[in-house]
């Protein structure tokens, strides 16, 4: 269950708009941007309101962190990571081509697993990435710490993500 619940949407819900907007290269969001979010929300909720709760914690806690970290900071970290997990589809894709041809899957669950696990491993290889590539290392010289939290904070939302979807099958 959420704490402060109201509080915490709200939260989630201007950074989900503030990232729509940001794409469109708006200073602040629009009406549309926070009807998008709420519309996303709903459709989510109808599917695993464990989901939701869990998207809308990472959120908060993301936003969290990159009010930690500054823009400057989160603007370099997000590129990054944008770039480093571009492929990330592709990766599962053949993974799990790879897996299926290699051991015998009899079951929906054993696949799952499976996918969960390689899910994982890559989102780790991507953060170890991010966390190493050049220009995050050149941006947080002297915030090594910032970067491990950041880092840290990253590497359990996806796991906790992927955890809650293993979770609701």
């Amino acid at each position: 269950m959420l704490e402060k619940p109201i509080q915490t949407i709200r939260k989630a819900v201007n950074l989900q708009a503030e990232e729509l907007a940001k794409k469109e290269f708006l200073p602040t969001p629009e009406p549309r941007h926070f009807k998008a979010v709420f519309d996303q929300m709903k459709e989510i909720r109808e599917y695993s309101p464990k989901m939701l709760e869990k998207l809308i914690i990472v959120a908060v806690q993301m936003k969290d962190i990159k009010e930690e970290i500054g823009p400057e900071l989160d603007a370099i970290f997000s590129k990054v990571f944008g770039e480093l997990s571009a492929g990330i589809n592709e990766k599962l894709d053949v993974g799990m081509k790879q897996i299926m041809e290699t051991k015998n899957i009899t079951s929906q669950t054993e696949a799952l697993q499976e996918l969960s696990s390689l899910s994982k491993r890559i989102m780790e290889d991507v953060i170890n990435n991010v966390k190493n590539d050049a220009r995050v290392v050149s941006a947080f010289k002297g915030k090594e710490k910032l970067l491990e939290k950041v880092s840290n904070n990253a590497r359990i939302a996806q796991a906790d993500l992927v955890d809650t979807i293993e979770e609701e099958v």
